[in-house]
């Protein structure tokens, strides 16, 4: 999804992270929904932890990405 700054409005003043937390109903899915809003909240995002990571990191995601997303054309 490509978001444009002019299209995000500002946080809702009610807005609460446990919320999306709690949505999730395993440990580990509440754990992974805390460490990305964490992540958010502090300005890192998805492509800037990949461009920090470098070559290798980039190479390991996409080679994960594609073998679970798309089992038809991996090797």
């Amino acid at each position: 999804m490509l978001l444009s700054p002019a299209g995000v409005p500002e946080k809702p003043e009610d807005f609460d992270n446990q919320e999306i937390v709690d949505r999730f109903e395993t440990k580990k899915g509440k754990l992974g929904a805390k460490i990305a809003l964490h992540l958010w909240e502090n300005n890192y995002t998805p492509f800037g932890i990949l461009r920090k990571g470098g070559v290798l990191a980039s190479k390991a995601f996409l080679n994960f990405y594609v073998g679970r997303r798309m089992t038809s054309i991996r090797d």
